[in-house]
């Protein structure tokens, strides 16, 4: 059995390796004692970075304009997030009115009444096909069953 021929790098590879020791020598960056061998030696790279194509660095941006001759533009009003909830049914009569809810990405039902805390809503009535939802902040939602045959 033949032993392995060692692996050698390419001649350019070991050109480049040879030269980026001989650089690391002379700038006495191989000693980590040097005090100026911290963030401060590395100032050459922040005027001339390596990956840019001049090798200078780029422009300062431009200061922001506010379009509206200095007015900040009106924030846009998002719409309000809806509750999680897939309505599954509503039971009514009685006196007694009940809504069956899915939360979402789950599949066990939960019976709700009129009041009834779910998800940080409030159910705030129940009607035949859709049950009314409030939060806290003043909005509101409507959960309507899901048409006849979907």
């Amino acid at each position: 059995m033949m032993a392995p021929r060692p692996v050698t790098p390419p001649r350019f590879l070991r050109a480049w390796i040879a030269g980026l020791t001989a650089l690391a020598w002379a700038s006495g960056a191989a000693t980590a004692q040097d005090e100026d061998s911290g963030l401060a030696a590395l100032s050459a790279t922040r005027q001339r970075p390596l990956f840019s194509p001049t090798r200078r660095p780029p422009p300062p941006a431009p200061p922001a304009s506010l379009g509206n001759g200095g007015m900040l533009a009106p924030a846009v009003a998002l719409p309000p997030p809806k509750p999680n909830l897939q309505l599954s049914g509503i039971i009514l009569g009685g006196g007694q009115e009940v809504a069956l809810v899915k939360r979402g990405g789950d599949t066990r039902v939960v019976s709700v009444g009129v009041g009834t805390a779910i998800d940080g809503w409030i159910v705030s009535e129940i009607a035949p096909r859709a049950i009314t939802l409030k939060r806290g902040d003043g909005l509101s939602a409507v959960v309507r069953l899901p048409e006849p045959g979907r």
